[in-house]
């Protein structure tokens, strides 16, 4: 796991996670990030933790099944959905957002 449920919350600021669901998603999103940065670094840079919340995050949503959705109302019930685009290509677009300019990434489009 490249980071922890208080790098999570301070740093990324994130909060969709709760203390007891962050190890799981945080173990996903670290596998697939170790499967496309080219070598992990000894080191954890903070662009490699803030990655990996991003896509922890979003594989929350995919679970929750709130990925796609871009806006919802719930006095009218309205809920209007982003373009489909693969799961697979949502986490690399988040992890690059990080890691874009770094040695990590490979050259190659997911």
């Amino acid at each position: 796991m490249f980071a922890d449920y208080a790098f999570y919350t301070s740093s990324y600021g994130g909060s969709a996670l709760s203390e007891a669901s962050f190890s799981l998603y945080a173990n996903r999103a670290t596998a697939y990030l170790t499967s496309i940065i080219l070598d992990v670094p000894d080191e954890i840079p903070d662009g490699l933790k803030m990655a990996m919340c991003a896509v922890a995050d979003e594989m929350l949503k995919d679970a929750t099944g709130k990925a796609g959705i871009q806006s919802e109302s719930t006095d009218g019930y309205s809920v209007t959905y982003v373009a489909p685009v693969s799961a697979k290509r949502r986490y690399y677009d988040l992890a690059a957002q990080f890691l874009s300019g770094t040695d990590l990434m490979g050259r190659w489009i997911c």
